[in-house]
């Protein structure tokens, strides 16, 4: 039942990509952030299925079930600064002086 949530997640991101393209209700610079965040979200979206998958208590599949929690736990707070950059240009700027 997971796998399932987790395909129709990632068709629904995908289908939010086709319209992003095709919109011209934004210009580029606000649809880069936009993507990227889609981006982001699909791969931490598989990785949580690559945890859910490894979790099955076979002692083979527990480096493999480390490193999809560690990648999932790792980018996702980089999603809100991706979907900030889409409003907030200038942030890009403070995070390089840093």
């Amino acid at each position: 039942m997971n796998i399932a949530t987790y395909a129709i997640d990632i068709a629904a991101l995908v289908y939010l990509t086709g319209l992003l393209h095709y919109s011209n209700a934004l210009n580029i610079y606000r649809k880069k952030p936009f993507l990227i965040g889609i981006f982001l979200t699909i791969i931490v979206i598989v990785s949580e299925a690559g945890t859910v998958l490894a979790d099955n208590g076979i002692l083979t599949l527990r480096s493999t079930n480390i490193l999809c929690n560690v990648l999932g736990f790792s980018l996702t707070p980089l999603i809100p600064i991706a979907i900030t950059l889409i409003f907030e240009q200038g942030l890009l700027e403070i995070i390089h002086s840093c």
